[in-house]
Order: C-alpha cells, then structure tokens, then sequence
C-alpha cells in the first residue's frame, strides 16, 4: 500500500502538534504494597490538542471494535485524504466488569491514539518505581534508586579531603557524602576514617 501522502502529512503534523498537558494524575498500588505516581494527558485533552493539526494536513482518525481470530479488538486508523491509511490493531482482554472493559478501552484508546500520531501523553515510570520481578520460583522486587544529579568526587579532591581528614577535620567525611558520588574505593577509605 502506497503511504507517501500519509507519512509527509504525519510529518507535517507533528511539526505542528503542540504535545498535550499532562494534568492527570494517578496513583499506582504496587504488589510490595509500595506506590508511585505519575501523571498522563487523558483522552480528551489528546482530543483536544490534535483535532486543528489533524484537520491542517488532511488527516483524520477512527477507533474501531473488530474480531480477529474469535478475539476482540480495538481498532485505531490514522486516514489521509488520498486514501492512504495506517493502521493499529491491538487485542482486547475483556474481564472484570462493564466499568472495568470501559477503563481498558479508554487505556488502549488512549494508547493507540498517541503511538500511531507520536504523542507524548504520559510521563516515562520505567525507572521510577519498583517492579516485581518472578525469578526460580520465588518473587523478587527491584531497588529502586533515585536520580543522583550530584558530581562525581574526582581524585584531586579526594587526596586533597584525606589530607584535612587525617589533620582532625572529620565532620568533613559526612559532608563529602552528602555532596559528592563516589568511587566504592572512595566510600571504603572515608569509612575507615570514621572509626
């Protein structure tokens, strides 16, 4: 299938797209009994902020219910006005109740929508909060390790921090921690100072 028209529109869009906010805020129960949050652009802010781009290049959308294989899907086609398309299909795992089908087809709506247009619509918790991880037959929970934006201690000022150290400026080991990442080396050689 010919896509060229298609592809130079969607360009066209995301150059003009201004990503939607992010206002939705959502707190995450993990199994450890741990949380985190994040937040996402829900469906109608996405709505909302793709609409004027989409109609400025000749593009429009669907979302649609369809059977493959006996299962049911949902459906997401990106249109252009030559006829070319693009197309999303994705599984749909209907349990629970009619609220919760309700809430798994706006998730993959929502989801669908974003990656076929390049949307950003939520913020990235890959590495913010912990996973559960099933490992020989038991469950192990990922650390978590928070961003570290302090410097690295370099060996100038290290050298220079044993010398005040070992001439009775002990306090100085705490503050060294607390401002700088460090080598393990480093860490074991303070650590030894203290005692």
């Amino acid at each position: 299938m010919e896509t060229k028209n298609i592809i130079a529109a969607l360009l066209k869009f995301q150059s003009e797209l201004k990503q939607p906010q992010m206002e939705t805020t959502v707190k995450v129960t993990m199994k450890s009994g741990g949380y985190y949050t994040f937040k996402y652009a829900d469906l109608s802010t996405i709505n909302d902020a793709i609409k004027e781009p989409l109609s400025n290049n000749d593009l429009c959308y669907t979302q649609i219910f369809c059977i493959i294989d006996g299962k049911p899907c949902l459906k997401t086609v990106l249109m252009h006005t030559s006829g070319e398309s693009i197309e999303s299909i994705i599984p749909l795992n209907f349990t629970g109740t009619a609220q919760d089908r309700g809430s798994e087809i706006t998730y993959f709506r929502r989801y669908q929508l974003s990656t076929i247009l390049g949307i950003i619509a939520d913020e990235d918790t890959d590495n913010n909060h912990s996973t559960q991880e099933k490992s020989e037959g038991f469950e192990k929970e990922k650390k978590q390790y928070p961003e570290d934006n302090r410097p690295w201690l370099n060996s100038k000022q290290f050298d220079s921090a044993i010398i005040r150290i070992e001439a009775g400026e002990t306090n100085l080991i705490d503050d060294i921690a607390a401002q700088f990442r460090m080598k393990k080396e480093y860490k074991e050689k303070l650590n030894s100072l203290k005692k």
